[in-house]
């Protein structure tokens, strides 16, 4: 049996991940930003958009190991 990867679902990793990546920019200017400022909405988004991007990618990178070694039925 030899297994194939599903691109699809690696594209979709991919994606995820590159939704994440200006949100892993954006989280800590916002955090910085609130902090300096002293401003709680600013301070609330960044600590969300730090949230999200920790998400986004953990879930990219399941998506993309799912992709890659999961077997096709």
């Amino acid at each position: 049996m030899e297994q194939h990867t599903d691109k699809k679902k690696l594209y979709k990793g991919i994606q995820t991940l590159a939704f994440a990546l200006p949100l892993m920019v954006l989280g800590p200017v916002g955090i910085t930003l609130g902090f300096k400022i002293e401003s709680n909405l600013i301070l609330m988004s960044g600590i969300a958009l730090g949230i999200l991007a920790i998400y986004l990618t953990f879930k990219g990178i399941v998506r993309i190991m799912d992709a890659v070694f999961s077997e096709k039925r």
